[in-house]
C-alpha cells in the first residue's frame, strides 16, 4: 500500500467513527449534592430506597441501541 491510500483510509475510518458517535445525552445530570450510594449498600439497607441518590457500581450489560436499560453487578 501507498503512503496516500493510507493515509486515506485511515481518514476515512476516523471520519465514520465520529460520525457514529452521537452527542445526544439522556438523564439528568448528576446530583453532587444527594448522596453517592453503592448499588450493594442499597441491598443491604433498604432505608434509601424512595429517597434521590447517585447510584454508584459496575454496569454489565445494558440497552445497545440506546442506553435505555441497563444491569448493575451484584
Amino acid at each position: 500500500m501507498n503512503k496516500k491510500f493510507l493515509c486515506f483510509l485511515t481518514s476515512l475510518i476516523v471520519f465514520i467513527i465520529l460520525v457514529g458517535c452521537k452527542t445526544e445525552k439522556y438523564g439528568s445530570p448528576i446530583n453532587k449534592n444527594v448522596p453517592t450510594i453503592k448499588i450493594k449498600e442499597i441491598m443491604l439497607n433498604k432505608s434509601s430506597i424512595g429517597q434521590t441518590v447517585n447510584l454508584e457500581g459496575i454496569i454489565i450489560t445494558q440497552c445497545q441501541s440506546k442506553g435505555c436499560w441497563f444491569f448493575f453487578e451484584r
